[in-house]
């Protein structure tokens, strides 16, 4: 990889890490102030996709997955505009639970630009471990969640609203732990399960 792409990269990382910073005060603050943001992060990410339209097969491929890391960051922008807008609630488990993958997902975010940095494969195993671990937990919030809506605890409204997020986050790390397969070349050594070759 040229040192401009990884350059790139680590722009496009860094734009997604300040975009949910501020997409996660939005939430936290129920009060919306991330729209500028939006354009920060489309224009990082235009950046990266130009360079990547020549690039042939890999290209492709990162730029795929760079397309798949813009669109799970704005369904989660959205989903917090919505439920702001709209002046839904969370349950406090379900604002727990949020919480929790915005801070882990900032923290992916993070490790993948370390990595791009010094390519330590421990690193990477760390991503994969991580990316598996907040899969997991994504499926075990569902999980509750439906558990919440059964009670009555969750209405209708916060329902799609929490479901919308929860697939963001799980796509933002099937994403980045991906693209540094593939941007570092380290696509072809073994896979551990799910997302696996």
């Amino acid at each position: 990889m040229t040192d401009q792409a990884r350059a790139d990269f680590i722009r496009v990382l860094e734009s997604a890490g300040t975009f949910l910073e501020a997409v996660e005060r939005d939430f936290s603050l129920n009060k919306l102030q991330h729209p500028g943001k939006q354009i920060n992060l489309q224009n990082s990410f235009q950046s990266i996709l130009t360079h990547l339209d020549d690039a042939g097969d890999t290209g492709l491929s990162i730029g795929y997955r760079v397309r798949d890391l813009r669109g799970s960051l704005l369904t989660i922008g959205a989903a917090v505009r919505e439920k702001v807008e709209k002046g839904i609630l969370f349950s406090d488990r379900a604002h727990e639970e949020v919480i929790y993958l915005f801070q882990a997902t900032s923290v992916i975010l993070k490790t993948a630009v370390d990595y791009l940095g010094t390519e330590n494969p421990i690193l990477l195993r760390w991503l994969e471990n991580r990316q598996r671990e907040c899969k997991n937990t994504c499926d075990e919030c569902a999980t509750s969640h439906e558990e919440r809506l059964v009670e009555g605890i969750c209405v209708p409204a916060a329902s799609m609203i929490f479901l919308d997020m929860l697939q963001g986050f799980a796509g933002i790390h099937w994403q980045v732990v991906n693209m540094m397969w593939l941007v570092t070349g380290s696509w072809e050594t073994p896979r551990v399960k799910h997302g696996t070759r």
